[in-house]
């Protein structure tokens, strides 16, 4: 990591040090009410537990343990609940790691050790349980850790999952890809914090929270569309993603939390002299006119392009991702009728408006997480209407704004209006 990156990072390690993991539907006994509780240090071979009356917290693991480690269910015949902060360090070297079968609380992260390929539980433990290695909540509706030392290029999280847990990702360096479920509510804090090969990620339209630092530092993510369902947008969430381009906003009134560092790319020194360092995004966000996205941008000095007036009954990149099926249907349906397409109008039905733009961002969605076109060549090239060779959220965008140009009297053709921007 370099210099700038780490001092950026000071601030949100601060909010790492002090998170604990949220589990959905489980009730916790909070980690904190045992401060207070008389307790004595307690080893058994590579472990240290903190014991007390009537249950025993994980404390320590001995520095450079390798291979596959099994943490004691009981020490001094109590059981053992919970994994104290700081237990997971970067000088463990093991590979899997089977958790106490009455483990109820983990308080420590595990994306420090990048040796771990399975973490393991026994299947009657009630808060957790494991898939293929994988941690998540015993409803499985969270994920709460992927272990570093997996090979896989892709992962699937699974259907049902609502929440991605505090560092689920953190630090990840052999995925490319992460597919993300229609039922995925919460993006956590530092979800995907310095995901190194994260290029592009499809938010489905499911998604109504992005907690802090959750895409911080991910150099090569490039594009990113913030669904329509986003209510909130946590400090720091793209910090210092230094790859990152464009932004697209779907939501007009989508809140920023934190300041300029919530959305930026790289770094400058303070043009008052100060010797700070400053965040700053010199990349485009797209919005809708009068958004919160746009107040944003002007706040901050950042490039804004309009997306038009808001229409809400215009869909979102992952709204339309979700909606494929259907769309393909309707399009089998009417495939007799053989529209003809020109170009701006892949849909063919004569106007250049929200439908076509829609329709593109179908497209993007399905290319973006591997799926194959279902556009014909000349639908193709009728939505590809910036002339790069493919049909992307640019083409939606510039679509959409020729729609918004037009419907405020505008006469040019869009291939003019296209020139002229």
């Amino acid at each position: 990591m370099n210099f700038t990156k780490l001092l950026a990072g000071i601030i949100s390690t601060t909010i790492i040090c002090s998170s604990v993991h949220f589990v959905s539907n489980t009730n916790y006994r909070s980690f904190s009410t045992t401060a207070a509780e008389e307790y004595e240090k307690e080893s058994e071979g590579d472990f240290t537990f903190n014991v007390y009356s009537d249950h025993a917290d994980l404390a320590a693991i001995k520095a450079g343990i390798e291979g596959d480690i099994i943490i004691p269910s009981t020490i001094n015949e109590v059981p053992v609940t919970g994994i104290a902060k700081l237990v997971f360090t970067s000088k463990q070297k093991f590979t899997s790691i089977t958790l106490p079968d009455n483990l109820s609380e983990i308080n420590s992260d595990f994306h420090y050790n990048r040796d771990l390929k399975n973490i393991y539980i026994d299947g009657a433990n009630d808060t957790f349980t494991s898939i293929n290695g994988i941690l998540f909540s015993k409803d499985k509706k969270q994920i709460i850790a992927y272990p570093l030392g997996k090979t896989e290029e892709t992962y699937n999280i699974p259907d049902g999952v609502k929440v991605i847990g505090t560092n689920a990702f953190t630090h990840n360096k052999t995925l490319n890809n992460v597919v993300l479920p229609d039922t995925l509510e919460e993006i956590g804090r530092q979800a995907f914090s310095e995901f190194e090969n994260l290029e592009s990620i499809d938010l489905p339209s499911s998604l109504s929270l992005l907690d802090n630092g959750a895409f911080e530092f991910c150099d090569k993510l490039k594009s990113v569309t913030i669904p329509e369902n986003v209510s909130s947008i946590g400090n720091n969430c793209f910090s210092l993603c230094y790859g990152l381009e464009e932004i697209y906003i779907l939501n007009p009134e989508c809140k920023f939390n934190g300041n300029g560092n919530t959305v930026c790319n790289r770094m400058i020194d303070d043009p008052d002299g100060s010797a700070k360092l400053l965040c700053v995004f010199d990349g485009v966000i797209h919005g809708y006119e009068g958004s919160t996205a746009q107040t944003y941008a002007d706040k901050y000095g950042y490039k804004f392009q309009s997306l038009g007036k808001y229409n809400p009954t215009i869909t979102s990149t992952s709204t339309a991702a979700t909606t494929t099926e259907s769309a393909t249907t309707t399009a089998t349906t009417t495939a007799s009728v053989q529209p003809e397409v020109t170009f701006g109008d892949p849909t063919g039905d004569g106007k250049i408006d929200a439908k076509d733009s829609s329709l593109v961002l179908v497209e993007y969605a399905k290319l973006s997480t591997g799926g194959e076109s279902t556009l014909s060549k000349a639908e193709q090239d009728a939505a590809d209407v910036n002339g790069d060779g493919k049909a992307d959220a640019k083409d939606a965008s510039a679509i959409l704004s020729y729609y918004a140009y037009v419907s405020t009297g505008g006469t040019d053709t869009i291939q003019k209006f296209l020139k002229t921007e």
